[in-house]
């Protein structure tokens, strides 16, 4: 892949800057800036958002090269409409988030250059944009514990516990959450291949982080020994 603002071939120029021309009125508004790479056998237009934190739109417009369409020049029959499909999930209780891809949908756009721009900017209007960099706030990073997140979420609903407060320090991402007046903090760290467990400031065991039954297992192991715990102080044995 070409490194961005390289540009690709001169096979797709004139049809990525007349597009980049028609659209400089909406991507001021916008506050984007087109960006040309190659993404496998197909010359693309993408859109970033300049500044900190690299921000892009989902939306994307593609040619196939010259050496799929074995034409001397793009044409606008030949316009893919590309869109980085992924959904938000809210992390603990208090604002984090994670944004997860399902990868990249794409399709030919009929009908020639009007309807290649009037999709393209009608896109760019409907899709929010994503972040792609890292250490954003309430962004988590951490993939194993965006990936474990479902499992976690089902568990703290099944026991109560209403209130995970998400965090992330210079060790890694963690939830905190109390049960059974016990503080429990989850880290994911960044460098170590195992997820820890905490309770009360004391180690309490840890988990390979690509586990998530394990990890979930985990927890729920430690919540029955507290409940168990405290049934027996209850019943004075």
């Amino acid at each position: 892949m070409t490194k961005p603002d390289e540009g690709p071939a001169m096979y797709a120029e004139n049809r990525f800057q007349e597009i980049e021309d028609a659209l400089r009125p909406l991507l001021k508004v916008l506050r984007l800036k087109p960006v040309r790479d190659e993404y496998g056998s197909f010359y693309r237009l993408s859109f970033h958002r300049p500044g900190e934190g690299d921000w892009r739109s989902p939306v994307m417009l593609m040619f196939p090269n010259e050496y799929e369409t074995k034409k001397a020049e793009a044409e606008w029959e030949d316009a893919y409409g590309a869109i980085q499909d992924f959904h938000i999930i809210e992390i603990g209780t208090n604002g984090w988030h994670a944004y997860r891809s399902h990868g990249i949908g794409s399709g030919p756009i009929p009908g020639g250059k009007e309807a290649v721009l009037n999709c393209i900017a009608t896109d760019l209007r409907e899709y929010d944009l994503r972040p792609f960099a890292e250490n954003l706030p309430f962004v988590v990073d951490n993939s194993y514990l965006i990936q474990g997140w479902e499992e976690l979420n089902r568990t703290f609903h099944a026991h109560d516990i209403e209130e995970v407060i998400c965090s992330r320090d210079q060790t890694g991402e963690s939830l905190s959450f109390e049960f059974g007046d016990h503080q429990f903090v989850l880290t994911y760290p960044w460098v170590e291949q195992k997820v820890v467990l905490s309770i009360d400031g004391e180690f309490a065991g840890d988990v390979l982080k690509y586990e998530r039954l394990g990890v979930d297992l985990l927890l729920i192991s430690k919540f029955l020994e507290i409940e168990r715990a405290a049934l027996i102080a209850s019943l004075g044995l």
